[in-house]
């Protein structure tokens, strides 16, 4: 592996380590601070950052010249507009460990899923790694004592992860045919606008406060704006496969960040079903023979 290679995988492991500090910022938000609001401002604001380091790297300026699929970009901005909510309310819900494994866990499955139905056979690796994935989500279950689980959390973060894999899958050709800062600056922007009303009625006086201004900042600053651009400097000299295995530092992250600093309490089933479904999320890692992005593991993340 040469140096430029290791530097480049750097740049997509720093980025998946910035993405699984999202669920403990937000238990750091003052009370009152809505999901909705705080998945709201985190798109919207880390957005437009993208579009502003756009014009510093001359991006924006060939925007007119680049050709954008319409409906692509319509259901890559819905799906990211759904999953703030979803995701920010099962972490609320079912804790930053539990909510983000599950989310995690279940946009491979989604994202294998759409793709048979869109008519591609799934692989011998995708069924393999997707039954063990699945039988870590339950034996995750059998422990959910250990974890502060509610039904609507689930199936949000579920709906989180369903959400991830249709923006994936819609920003495969937007990826092709432009810039990815731009590109999903736009996206994230007009995602955000789209979920303005989803503030109204709700209390936004909290994040005028000194830890409402932080929390809103590192969501929008480093998860969205410093990590997305990190991704697409790495992604670019890294294959799909091997970028999908160094993004499983965000879910371990979260995991980590749930037991120790914010002491969610973990069984050892519920160890044992972490660990299972990291053995599915790395079976869908690997790298073909064809080097090939395999079915049901995407190429980014929301």
């Amino acid at each position: 592996m040469s140096k430029t290679n290791t530097k480049y995988k750097l740049l997509i492991l720093l980025g998946a380590i910035l993405w699984g500090t999202t669920g403990s910022t937000q238990q750091l938000a003052p009370s009152g601070l809505s999901s909705q609001t705080i998945g709201t401002l985190r798109i919207l604001l880390g957005g437009l950052a993208l579009i502003l380091l756009s014009f510093t790297n001359g991006e924006f300026k060939n925007l007119k010249k680049m050709y954008f699929n319409r409906r692509l970009l319509t259901i890559a901005i819905i799906s990211m507009a759904a999953y703030q909510p979803f995701f920010f309310t099962g972490i609320k819900m079912t804790g930053i460990a539990f909510g983000t494994l599950i989310g995690i866990g279940s946009s491979p499955i989604f994202s294998g899923l759409i793709d048979i139905v869109l008519g591609h056979r799934p692989s011998k690796k995708w069924i393999v790694a997707n039954i063990v994935s699945l039988s870590g989500c339950i034996i995750l279950f059998i422990g959910k004592s250990s974890f502060d689980v509610n039904i609507i959390g689930v199936v949000s973060s579920m709906a989180a992860g369903l959400s991830y894999a249709v923006f994936v899958h819609s920003t495969k050709g937007l990826y092709k045919d432009g810039r990815r800062i731009i590109i999903n600056g736009l996206i994230f922007t007009i995602g955000g606008i789209l979920l303005i009303p989803t503030m109204y009625g709700q209390n936004i006086s909290p994040i005028f406060t000194g830890r409402g201004i932080l929390v809103i900042l590192h969501l929008c600053l480093i998860t969205v704006t410093l990590a997305y651009s990190l991704f697409a400097l790495g992604i670019k000299h890294v294959s799909s496969s091997e970028s999908v295995t160094l993004t499983l530092a965000e879910p371990l992250t979260a995991s980590l960040l749930g037991i120790f600093a914010f002491r969610e309490s973990v069984t050892l089933i519920s160890v044992i079903g972490i660990i299972i479904l990291f053995i599915g999320l790395l079976i869908n890692g690997v790298p073909d023979k064809s080097d090939r992005l395999s079915l049901g593991t995407p190429e980014g993340h929301i």
